[in-house]
């Protein structure tokens, strides 16, 4: 089964796509499409709401930071803002990969431990990923 008939099929016909994870198990189109997908969302959060309208209500509940004189909290929001985008691109690359990574762990452990399969990680990790796009 194509990439394309998998990620169209998981929708309409999930058993065949299922059985071509076990079958053959790929995983990087839907990893790069979750990746894109999450920078995506990211930059829709950038140009809608914003880093500074984000940290300045982050900054406003958080009460050690309101002991802060004014000066203090400007010079904070501004070294925050200097990390705030870099870190949620690379996060939103990085963490949901790894996420993906850890979830396909544990549904391993579930599949072969209660399920009485007898998966491997690669399989796993595929049958994770494909409907998360």
């Amino acid at each position: 089964m194509s990439e394309a008939g998998r990620l169209t099929g998981i929708f309409w016909e999930p058993k065949p796509v299922f059985e071509s994870l076990v079958a053959r198990p790929r995983f990087w189109v839907p990893l790069i499409l979750t990746s894109v997908l999450a920078v995506f969302y990211i930059a829709a959060f950038s140009r809608v709401v914003g880093w500074e309208s984000m940290l300045r209500r982050q900054f406003d509940s958080t009460p050690r930071i309101e002991q802060l004189n004014p000066q203090q909290k400007e010079l904070l929001l501004q070294r925050s803002l200097q990390f705030a985008a870099p870190m949620a691109y690379s996060g939103a690359v990085i963490g949901s990969a790894v996420m993906y990574l850890l979830i396909a762990a544990v549904m391993l452990g579930c599949f072969n431990f209660f399920g009485g399969g007898a998966l491997k990680y690669l399989q796993a990790f595929s049958i994770i990923l494909n409907p998360a796009v």
